[in-house]
């Protein structure tokens, strides 16, 4: 078969091309710019801390029929979402009659009880306040958390210090600067506590980080939580497309960076997924999901909630996917500086 003059022009062309390639950029391994080469990027390279709240202060079965009240529906919910990826309860507490907020220490035992037959290694975050109108922040804590943790250490493994001050609609304001905050985190430590700070605006967190550095506050790790989008927090209502998100991670990068701080996000609202997925993608140690402040699936949907294990498997479905790992409450014990189920 004669040859195709053409074919023998296309592999001359071929031959050029190829000569000029190696000449441009030498031969394999081509270098550290190379896509191939690239060095791994560590960001998302430890394991993802998910709490759950399963309720919260404010949202009622009037906002969502599907919103766990009473103490059963409490501790049945967490008890799924543990078993989606959930390895912190953070537990608030109603009446069942008309979902307001639940100070009884009873209360607290019988639920948790529930929620350890089931889930023994499971973390207790506790909301220790039951006054928040009291002037002295260890007034509001005292009827909770002495009562509770008469009963044993397993009720709290970490309690919440609000690290910020709260107005409340109804003109009275929850006052917090650093002469509370150090005098709440000592009363819950001594109490065999770890505190957890809850920040509502990023000079919070730096007040708690400028605590640490002055040798205030008790032993490392430091628990620092944002909380964003919802009641009393940045970003929370009716705000221009996609803000949040530009500001959230503008939080983040401001975050105090040490070894003995883990930081934590607890995103509520509309955007409360996007927020968290953004979260998770920077780096962050912990986040905080659940039926507490968030009401809607999605941002662009009416899609209620359906319950808390939907939204701890949506989170973690999300990490894994990212490559991230979540964390057992065995790796979260350690990494909060919780001792293990059987040291305690």
């Amino acid at each position: 078969m004669a040859s195709n003059p053409y074919h023998k022009h296309c592999n001359e062309g071929v031959a050029r091309g190829e000569a000029a390639w190696l000449e441009w950029v030498g031969k394999p391994p081509y270098g550290a710019w190379a896509v191939g080469n690239e060095a791994p990027i560590m960001t998302m390279a430890k394991p993802l801390i998910i709490i759950n709240g399963v309720t919260g202060a404010y949202l009622t079965k009037l906002d969502n029929p599907n919103q766990p009240i009473s103490p059963r529906e409490l501790a049945d919910a967490y008890i799924e979402s543990y078993k989606q990826g959930a390895a912190v309860l953070h537990l608030h507490l109603k009446h069942p009659e008309d979902g307001t907020p639940c100070g009884h220490p009873e209360t607290f035992k019988w639920t948790i009880d529930q929620v350890l037959q089931q889930c023994p290694d499971a973390i207790m975050n506790i909301i220790p306040f039951v006054d928040r109108s009291a002037e002295d922040h260890l007034d509001s804590m005292r009827p909770l958390m002495e009562e509770l943790m008469a009963y044993g250490p397993q009720y709290a493994d970490t309690g919440m210090v609000h690290a910020s001050t709260l107005n409340y609609p109804n003109g009275k304001a929850f006052v917090a600067v650093p002469k509370t905050i150090a005098a709440s985190a000592k009363y819950l430590s001594d109490l065999g506590v770890k505190p957890q700070y809850e920040c509502w605006s990023i000079g919070a967190a730096q007040m708690v980080y400028k605590l640490i550095q002055d040798e205030q506050l008790d032993k490392p790790p430091y628990l620092i939580n944002i909380d964003f989008g919802k009641e009393a927090s940045a970003m929370h209502g009716d705000i221009p497309e996609n803000w949040d998100l530009e500001e959230l991670m503008t939080w983040i990068r401001a975050l105090p960076k040490s070894e003995d701080v883990l930081n934590g996000l607890w995103a509520g609202g509309r955007n409360w997924l996007p927020l968290t997925t953004l979260a998770i993608m920077m780096g962050i140690d912990v986040v905080g999901v659940g039926m507490e402040d968030a009401m809607y699936m999605y941002p662009h949907k009416d899609d209620m909630i359906e319950s808390n294990a939907q939204i701890v498997r949506a989170v973690a479905d999300i990490a894994r996917m990212l490559g991230r790992e979540v964390a057992t409450p065995q790796q979260a014990r350690e990494i909060m500086g919780l001792p293990q189920k059987a040291e305690k």
